[in-house]
Formats: structure tokens, C-alpha cells, sequence
């Protein structure tokens, strides 16, 4: 079964001698469509929802290698000039990131298992090479979870005794690695020079809590510090970057940024600590972003106030 998002019905595929048919499932009841061209006789076939072509896409079983396609009033046999070999047992997804079905297992007629991977992009089937990857298998769950760039595998039998318990993830694309580290410096308030950093080994991960670090602090209830967000670390407002403050009272302070965002922290006796939250949403991995330490201390200079270093923060896993 896969559920059909664009016409917003359940549709069952039998693919044995007995079940044979196409049915559709309203919510309501169900409906056996009946077409002049259902797919023969492929028991242990693979079915999949390609939601951005809107159509069922069914592979193999039987020990076939054909390739059908369901758009909702008949059944359309593909001919495409390459296949995956004949098979049953297999599982298929659609990755709505590579925009893709992906076909992953299987056994041929010798009971010879499958640990090849293929895409179907609605006009032919193309091999994928991954540097490691699952056991050859059958009888293991597949599904893709559309916020992340990533179909996830589980257990199945691979040839030996008994079943197997391994969780995989088949990513689109490498992702890329959490990295975060400092760069420039801060000037000198009355408490020494503000310094951003954070602990050892925390990084900018995807999905999870990113505490910054703000130290070297006056430790006075009006020294109020933020954080602060940018993207840019080239320009800020038509000015380069870095660019000396002077301007605005705060001589020898370099804006390392382009301030965008800002947020209040809390000076818990000249230390703070920004928690930010980065988002679990696959877009923003590789995004790249920028913070920077700002402090009310009305004794350092004419502009009340001085800056940490800044810090480059890459979003990754």
C-alpha cells in the first residue's frame, strides 16, 4: 500500500494470484478499480508514491523486472533502456529531496539476496554506489521520513539463521559536518575582554541545543549582555568587515558581523550562556552563520559598551 497525497486515497496493490487488483481506500470504503491493464501476476512486488510526478510506481516480484506506474485510472508499463535484475522481496521508497524512488534488496529465482541500490526517475532506472551499506536481505522495513534527507532501513533476513536487527540510513547526500570555531577579537572593558566560546566538543548540530558561551563579564546588574546573529562576515550595512565602532563611541571594538538578529542573556557574575536551538529542519544543513558578544559597561567607553570575538558556526550532523 501507499498513500496517493494528490488525489488523498490509500491505494492497495494485490499482487499474488488471489489478490490480484487495484483498490482504493477513501477513508470511508474501499473500491477495487478496475482498468484494462493490471500489472500480471508479481507476487512480493515493491510499490512506492513518486509525489512529486503523482503516480504509484511498482517494481519486480515474481522474479520480474518490470516497472508499472499508477496515475489514478489505469496502469502504465515502462520500458526504461536499464532495470535492476529480476526480483521479489525488495522494498521501495520515494526521497522527496532526490526526488527519486529508491529500490533497495530483494532475491533472484536461484534465492540469491540483493544489496543493490537503484533510482527510478520515471523514465529509467540508474545504480547508486554508497561507500558502506546493509547486508544483501529480504523481509526488512523501509520508509522515508520526509523533515530529513534520509530513507531509513530496518532488520530482515539475511541468509543466515534467524533475523537481523540493524538500523540503516541512506542519506541523499553526504551531509555535512557540525563545525564551529572563533575568530577575531574583543576589546577591553572594565572586567578585561569579553570572550566567546563554547565547550569542548559542542557543535552547531542539527536538531539540538548549541550553548554559547560569553565570559569576562563586569559584574554589575546594568552590564546586560547579548548575542548576536548574522549571516555575513564581509559586510554589515554597506560597511566591510571588519569595522572598527568608533563611530558610535566604542573605539578599538570591531563589528565582526552583520548583525541581524539579537537576543538578552543573563549575567550570571560576568559569565552567560546563549542556548541556541537549531532547528531539525534538512534546508538549513550547510547553512553557515555568525555570532558575536555584546555588553553594557558604561565605564569603558564614551559608547557604554564593548564586544567579544565572533565566532563561524557551520550547521551539520
Amino acid at each position: 500500500m501507499v498513500y496517493d497525497s494528490a488525489r488523498h486515497v490509500v491505494v492497495l496493490v494485490g499482487t499474488d494470484a488471489i489478490s490480484m487488483g487495484t483498490y482504493e481506500w477513501d477513508g470511508t470504503d474501499w473500491t477495487r478499480r478496475t482498468q484494462p491493464n493490471d500489472p500480471a501476476f508479481h507476487p512480493y512486488a515493491a510499490l512506492a508514491y513518486d509525489s512529486v510526478r503523482q503516480l504509484a510506481v511498482l517494481f519486480g516480484g515474481g522474479f520480474t523486472s518490470d516497472t508499472w506506474e499508477w496515475d489514478g485510472s489505469n496502469w502504465t508499463q515502462a520500458f526504461p533502456p536499464t532495470s535492476p535484475a529480476p526480483r521479489q522481496a525488495h522494498r521501495m521508497v520515494f526521497d522527496p529531496f532526490l526526488q527519486r524512488v529508491v529500490l533497495f534488496g530483494g532475491e533472484d529465482q536461484a534465492g540469491t539476496y540483493f544489496g543493490d541500490i537503484w533510482l527510478w526517475d520515471g523514465s529509467n532506472w540508474t545504480q547508486a554506489t554508497t561507500p558502506s551499506g546493509p547486508a544483501p536481505r529480504i523481509a526488512f522495513g523501509m520508509a522515508m521520513d520526509d523533515r530529513w534527507p534520509h530513507a531509513l532501513l530496518f532488520g530482515g533476513a539475511t541468509g543466515q539463521p534467524g533475523f537481523v536487527n540493524d538500523t540503516w540510513q541512506l542519506w541523499s547526500s553526504q551531509p555535512p559536518t557540525a563545525t564551529f570555531a572563533t575568530y577575531g577579537t574583543g576589546c577591553a572593558g572594565t572586567a578585561g575582554t569579553p570572550r566567546l566560546q563554547v565547550a569542548l566538543g559542542s557543535r552547531p548540530i542539527i536538531g539540538s541545543d548549541f550553548p554559547i558561551e560569553i565570559d569576562q563579564l563586569p559584574i554589575l546588574s546594568f552590564a546586560v549582555p547579548f548575542g548576536v546573529l548574522g549571516f555575513d562576515r564581509t559586510a554589515w550595512a554597506g560597511l566591510p568587515l571588519p569595522t572598527d565602532l568608533g563611530f558610535v563611541g566604542m573605539p578599538g571594538c570591531q563589528a565582526w558581523i552583520d548583525a541581524q538578529f539579537n537576543v538578552g542573556l543573563v549575567n550570571a557574575q560576568g559569565h552567560a550562556t546563549w542556548h541556541l536551538a537549531i532547528p531539525p529542519l534538512p534546508y538549513i544543513l550547510g547553512v553557515t552563520f555568525y555570532v558575536q558578544g555584546y555588553v553594557f559597561d558604561f565605564a569603558a567607553n564614551p559608547g557604554n559598551a564593548v564586544v567579544s570575538n565572533a565566532g563561524e558556526a557551520l550547521i551539520g550532523v
